[in-house]
């Protein structure tokens, strides 16, 4: 009967137990004890009322604590069931003890690793500011330094000591410090990282360029600082200024040559061009062609008066295959509409193995085409006198001769070179003209001149010489006509 009675839905045991159980699991699933309590007395599901486990209807928790009010007359039974309801609570509470320690070691363990991990990366942070190469520093709103890396004690000179506490302005060149404190209130109005460029002053006076990024420091979204990273800009300094030096040259080397130049690039357009090309095709100024395509503006034309198509030009290959090429037998065209014979050279410019554009140099060879002219007349005069003609340098030695000259006297060239014309007029003769050559350009006479052989000649000599603008004594002109048939008519017109 006690057995049966425990076991039945209405017993003590079973009733204490169901409410300990669902206290229990109502505290293990987040619910306060209060709420779950109330609910149940105020609003319980049919499942649990006091109805379906035959307890009173003012609900479970009434039922429990009359129970605990009402020990006197308690059976054996009702002690036995209320130890196993104790005994359940206390596996509960032992139970959620255990939970709560999980959980706490579980979070300790989150809290150190958190802690470790942030110990970690301050000691990175750390060696990254002491070992940085740059310079690293960070302000107080008030412009005061709180702290420098080693890298800016060792570019300015000041110990970490002398530097914290000091308003970065006393080591900013006296010249820049308007720029910084500008740049400073700027950053405190709008917080935007920014850029500057400035120079300090080292501990030993000297000054040293500096490159400075910086940006506000936060905490709680509120500014506290300023962090700066500053870089020794000074061989930087010096290389742009090398290359600026460098650039001026060329400019001033491409304004003061005496060859036009200009670039093209892959479409053939000019880029660029010197005075001396601007000059020489007769334009006013570098916007006449700087932009335009060139071929058709100076190009355009062979010297028979034949259009030249641009694919067909020298100069096209050059920016087209890469190639170099030189040409002396076309013209370019002027802006007035005239032409000049033109000597031209064009080189591709290459960058990184790819081809960007091409250079031409170009010269107006007007005077020298006509020069060559001259001296093709010249050659011919000189190939085809009658008189024996030899051209001597200033030191007496023999640059050419006709074939006149060569017959005449019988010696080679080889020959004649290896000896002054002392040789052929002898000793006194020689000495009389260079003399009268020295007082004057020019000598004429009659001279008995010896041959190859040994025969003596008797010739009309002529010595001229050929000076430069400057008076300066280029070549000498010899020229000899055998007069011996002349004499010996001569002679014998007196016999």
């Amino acid at each position: 009967m006690r057995s049966a009675g425990r076991n039945s839905p209405g017993s003590p045991f079973t009733k204490t137990a169901i409410c300990a159980c669902l206290l229990s699991a109502a505290t293990l699933g987040g619910i306060s004890p209060g709420i779950w309590i109330r609910s149940c007395e105020i609003t319980v599901r049919p499942a649990l009322t006091g109805a379906a486990i035959g307890l009173p209807r003012q609900g479970i928790l009434a039922y429990a604590l009359g129970a605990v009010r009402t020990p006197f007359g308690w059976t054996h039974g009702h002690w036995t069931d209320t130890l196993a309801v104790a005994a359940v609570l206390v596996l509960l509470s032992i139970l959620w003890a255990e939970i709560l320690r999980r959980r706490v070691r579980t979070q300790t363990k989150l809290l150190q690793e958190w802690a470790r991990r942030e110990v970690a990366l301050k000691e990175k942070y750390e060696e990254l500011f002491e070992n940085a190469y740059d310079v690293i520093f960070t302000l107080d709103l008030d412009g005061k330094v709180t702290s420098i890396n080693k890298a800016a004690e060792k570019l300015t000179g000041f110990t970490r000591n002398e530097a914290l506490g000091t308003g970065i302005m006393q080591f900013i060149a006296e010249d820049y410090r308007e720029l910084a404190q500008m740049t400073l209130n700027q950053k405190l109005e709008d917080h935007a990282p920014n850029t500057t460029y400035l120079e300090i002053c080292r501990k030993d006076g000297c000054r040293v360029p500096l490159e400075v990024n910086s940006r506000l420091i936060y905490e709680n979204g509120t500014p506290i600082g300023v962090q700066g990273i500053a870089r020794d800009i000074a061989e930087r300094k010096e290389a742009e200024a090398i290359i600026k030096r460098s650039a001026e040259q060329v400019r001033l080397l491409l304004e003061s040559t005496a060859e036009g130049i200009y670039g093209l690039d892959l479409n053939g357009k000019c880029t660029f061009c010197n005075a001396a090309a601007i000059r020489i095709l007769g334009y006013a100024r570098s916007s006449d062609l700087l932009g335009k395509e060139i071929h058709a503006l100076i190009h355009h034309t062979r010297p028979d008066g034949a259009p030249y198509p641009a694919e067909e030009c020298r100069i096209h290959e050059a920016h087209t295959r890469g190639a170099r090429t030189h040409c002396e037998s076309e013209v370019f065209w002027r802006r007035d509409g005239s032409n000049f014979p033109v000597e031209y050279w064009s080189y591709p410019v290459h960058q990184d193995a790819k081809l960007m554009g091409t250079v031409v140099s170009f010269l107006d060879i007007t005077e020298r085409k006509q020069a060559e002219e001259k001296l093709k007349l010249f050659k011919h005069i000189f190939a085809n006198t009658t008189d024996a003609v030899a051209v001597f340098n200033p030191q007496g030695y023999l640059i050419e001769q006709n074939a006149v000259h060569r017959k005449l006297l019988g010696f080679s060239d080889e020959e004649i070179r290896s000896s002054t014309p002392s040789v052929i007029l002898g000793k006194e003769l020689f000495g009389r003209i260079h003399e009268e050559l020295s007082s004057g350009n020019s000598f004429r006479g009659e001279a008995s001149v010896r041959t190859r052989s040994g025969a003596e000649v008797a010739t009309d000599l002529s010595v001229i010489n050929i000076v430069n603008s400057h008076g300066v004594v280029l070549c000498q002109v010899v020229l000899l006509r055998d007069i011996t048939a002349r004499k010996r008519a001569e002679e014998e017109q007196q016999k």
